[in-house]
């Protein structure tokens, strides 16, 4: 998976990309900001969200795993 390319929306649409989503940091789905950014690629989110939120390491470890789908 292209995080690149992959919207949040088509992302949210991959049960196995939810699922390791999930598995790295199951808060992130479940935050209500999800919705305002479905129509945003992936990638274009992870540079929104100051690294206060979400770590580099987790970015990475998310990064990692969707590529792999």
């Amino acid at each position: 998976m292209d995080i690149s390319k992959v919207t949040v929306k088509e992302l949210l649409a991959n049960p196995k990309a939810c699922d390791a989503m999930n598995a790295i940091d199951p808060k992130i789905l479940k935050s209500p900001m999800v919705k305002l950014v479905k129509g945003k690629t992936v990638e274009a989110v992870f540079n929104m969200v100051p690294d206060s939120k979400v770590s580099p390491e987790i970015k990475q470890k998310i990064r990692e795993a969707l590529a792999a789908i």
